[in-house]
């Protein structure tokens, strides 16, 4: 708390923390023992009392993520009060990284194939995944996109944000309305098929 009114007065309008994910299970994997799920909703109230916009973005893991937490997730992006990430995009080991050496040696593939180096940007499916057939999580990623991406989704996260920021001035509910204006124009949601390596 007493981090968080240091910010208000140096007039911080804007913080971006790293969430990555509502899934304990994928926290654990990803060694993010730092990240208090649990506290998301409070610490999001606390910082709009405070006139400060907080963002984050979401990730996908293929090996720990089933298909019904993916499908849980608008759920739990209103539950959590942030509404509308940043982003969201898949769980990705980047060349060079143990996360994608462990990988790579792995008995079973764990790699999609023709996987290219410019497959690995976090928006393209290269590891594959544990629960569900790639296409079919893919198609539940897409699915997700949409939904959370709306327009009236969006317009409903502006509307709330907007009573909470705009008391301490424009700045932060302008910079929320310009990443909504993006959220509208995303790459990852006019492209179907494109989010798995190897496809045409």
């Amino acid at each position: 708390a007493r981090r968080r009114d240091s910010l208000a007065r140096t007039v911080c309008r804007y913080l971006y923390v790293g969430i990555e994910t509502f899934n304990p299970g994928t926290l654990r994997s990803m060694n993010k023992r730092q990240n208090a799920i649990g506290r998301t909703r409070a610490m999001i109230e606390r910082c709009h009392a405070r006139g400060i916009l907080l963002d984050a973005g979401l990730m996908l893991s293929p090996l720990a993520d089933e298909l019904d937490y993916v499908r849980a997730i608008p759920r739990l992006l209103d539950e959590s009060g942030l509404q509308v990430p940043s982003y969201i995009c898949f769980e990705t080991p980047i060349p060079g990284t143990p996360h994608f050496d462990k990988l790579a040696a792995a008995a079973a593939p764990a790699l999609l194939p023709n996987a290219l180096l410019r497959d690995f940007t976090t928006y393209t499916l290269v590891t594959r995944p544990r629960h569900a057939p790639a296409e079919v999580f893919v198609e539940a990623y897409q699915r997700l996109i949409t939904e959370v991406f709306a327009p009236e989704r969006r317009l409903r996260k502006l509307a709330r944000d907007a009573t909470r920021l705009l008391p301490y001035g424009p700045f932060a509910w302008a910079l929320d309305c310009a990443a909504q204006c993006w959220n509208g124009y995303r790459p990852d949601r006019v492209r179907p098929g494109w989010a798995v390596a190897g496809w045409a």
